[in-house]
């Protein structure tokens, strides 16, 4: 009885917990006004420049507009190609605009500092190709995340070390 209850319980999950592809900026803005989860997946070797690389980001806070959308990711890593066994943060800046292309801007930090290493790296893609963005989890009534806008135009979220 209690196999065929646990059977029920994590069928029934499993069905709940599919995401939905969003394929465009309105279903987006939408998904995210509604309080969805988003995770976005980039296929570098499908965005201009190609890189043969693919990344997945689940954002915890986005700025809407009418015409783009804004989400960003600072991540601690020693895998950085650039910087093999340095302790980096890599800062990626997401911009999805409302022709459905995603404007991707990264850079790599000093980890001691958050000072700029190199250049920044600038990716366009097309959403549906180059990046697939999908939604999940219920709506919440209540999405809140304090966000501050930085001198060089960086959001950076509460209680996270902003690069600029």
């Amino acid at each position: 009885m209690k196999t065929k209850f646990l059977f029920l319980l994590l069928t029934l999950f499993s069905l709940t917990a599919k995401a939905h592809e969003l394929k465009n900026f309105e279903e987006l803005k939408h998904a995210i006004q509604h309080g969805k989860d988003i995770r976005i997946v980039t296929f570098f070797d499908q965005c201009s420049p190609a890189v043969p690389a693919t990344g997945s980001f689940q954002p915890n806070a986005f700025m809407v507009t009418d015409k783009k959308i804004f989400a960003s990711d600072l991540h601690f890593t020693r895998n950085s190609k650039e910087y093999k066994d340095k302790s980096v943060f890599e800062f990626v800046s997401y911009q999805f605009n409302f022709d459905n292309n995603l404007e991707l801007k990264s850079e790599t930090l000093e980890a001691t500092n958050y000072a700029p290493l190199g250049k920044e790296r600038n990716y366009t893609c097309e959403i549906g190709s180059g990046v697939k963005l999908f939604s999940g989890g219920s709506d919440k009534k209540h999405v809140s995340s304090t966000v501050a806008l930085s001198s060089q135009g960086w959001w950076c979220r509460e209680g996270y070390p902003c690069p600029i």
